[in-house]
């Protein structure tokens, strides 16, 4: 029976700072894919899970008209005991493009944390604007001894329009009843112009909407969230995700942490050239020695370390430090100015030596729009930037640490399990271009990587 006792918990976004428009080539692509946009009412976009942990979970929706008597019911399937009713959007802001069908974006957050178990799934239904749709979610696990997860990246729309599609109808062959995909991480760059409403209603939710539908999504801001398209620019970044707020006290959700299972995963900032225009802050997005980000990097990867719960140790970020890429940088052989501004090089120099103090296993990275596997001081750097994005040659630069490298849309599964784990990394028609298994004896930072990838078949010993 509902609880009518229950109300909803949303948050009350404040509008976030950002830069005036920018022009791209690519404008004109974005413009008609628009126009061929079909007309929606009610429920525009979701709803989708965000943000789950052991007893809660956010459900997230936008709506083409206001509704303030919003519900959503929800419970174990076949059986919906709790009800939140009188929803209001966390945020109601006006959208101008072309070819949208609709002229305010209603976006409702509601965090679900009344009456949820771990490891367990529930069935939903959100009755909003008219309009009711249903789904489903799980709540994460802290001692599941095996568990999977997927990681992509660039998605943003490129020269072949229904790559992103591909990639994700593809990953969801591995979302099985027997072996879900409990959350997808993606390494930034969702989209062209993420401060453009256009971006997200063409580039992101039409293709991802099935994914992000079944399965939590944990992305990091790439560059290109940063720029935009039209005269009223918006962060939208933060108002269509709602992730962990554990980390920048002044920019929540720009970088955060979060636990599933037995493993911790860092998810960073490091759009390090992103500054004030014409006075409008953007925020803190720096990460070098003495910044707020790096401060919390320090103290979370330190206590991540301790934690004897913790058995594998993940990092997302969208700049990589080791690539072949168009992106890349040469490997220096003095040390870098105080001054220098270069992402990469800078994630190199400073944060680099902290993923190797603290025992990180593996870097997921994007930017360059390739697959790129490398090794360095026993830390595996995968570069999985092939979700949707114009691709990029590889070995435009060299990379010394590289194992090996493809230039083709792609995704990677992670099988997790108590001792060990397995990278797959798959192409859109679903075969395997790498793949690896680590395996720990003893702690998060001694592993023995059973290497099985294209190039390379030996075996090695990392202590």
């Amino acid at each position: 029976m509902a609880n009518p006792s229950l109300t909803a918990i949303m948050k009350c976004r404040l509008s976030r700072p950002v830069r005036h428009s920018m022009l791209f080539p690519y404008s004109f692509l974005v413009l008609l894919y628009l126009a061929a946009t079909p007309a929606n009412t009610g429920i525009t976009k979701g709803p989708y899970p965000q943000n789950v942990t052991v007893d809660a979970v956010t459900i997230m929706w936008e709506t083409d008209t206001m509704d303030d008597q919003s519900s959503i019911v929800y419970g174990m399937p076949g059986s919906a005991t709790h009800k939140i009713s009188n929803i209001h959007p966390a945020l109601i802001e006006e959208v101008t493009c072309f070819g949208c069908e609709y002229e305010e974006s209603h976006i409702y957050e509601v965090r679900l944390q009344t009456g949820l178990l771990e490891d367990t799934t529930y069935d939903y239904t959100v009755i909003s604007a008219s309009d009711t749709a249903t789904g489903q979610f799980t709540t994460a696990s802290t001692t599941s001894t095996h568990f999977r997860f997927a990681v992509y990246g660039d998605s943003r729309l490129g020269s072949v329009p229904d790559a992103h599609t591909q990639v994700l109808k593809s990953m969801l062959q591995h979302h099985t009843a027997s072996d879900p995909i409990s959350f997808i991480l993606h390494a930034g760059d969702l989209v062209g112009a993420g401060l453009s409403y256009a971006s997200w209603q063409t580039e992101f939710f039409p293709k991802a909407a099935t994914a992000i539908h079944e399965i939590p999504f944990y992305p990091v801001l790439g560059n290109h969230e940063l720029i935009g398209l039209t005269d009223h620019p918006l962060l939208w970044y933060y108002y269509f995700f709602d992730l962990p707020e554990n980390g920048s006290a002044t920019d929540e959700e720009s970088w955060y942490s979060f636990d599933y299972g037995n493993a911790h995963f860092v998810c960073l900032d490091t759009n390090l050239t992103v500054s004030d225009f014409a006075g409008v802050p953007l925020g803190d997005h720096d990460f070098r020695p003495g910044s707020q980000q790096d401060q919390w990097l320090v103290d979370d990867l330190s206590a991540a370390m301790s934690n004897d719960d913790v058995r594998h140790l993940f990092v997302c970020l969208h700049h990589p430090p080791y690539s072949s890429g168009s992106h890349a940088m040469p490997m220096a052989t003095e040390p870098i100015d105080a001054s220098e501004t270069n992402e990469v090089l800078n994630v190199r120099a400073h944060l680099v030596p902290l993923f190797e103090q603290y025992g990180v296993d593996i870097v997921f990275g994007g930017h360059d729009h390739l697959y790129e596997r490398g090794l360095r001081n026993g830390i595996t750097y995968i570069v999985t930037g092939g979700g949707g994005a114009a691709l990029y040659p590889i070995n435009q630069v060299e990379n010394p640490y590289q194992q090996y490298a493809e230039s083709v849309y792609h995704y990677c599964i992670v099988d997790v399990s108590a001792n060990d784990l397995t990278v797959k990394a798959y192409r859109t028609d679903g075969s395997v271009l790498d793949q690896l298994t680590l395996i720990s004896p003893s702690s998060v930072n001694h592993w023995t990587l059973l290497d099985t990838g294209a190039q390379d078949e030996e075996s090695r010993h990392l202590e």
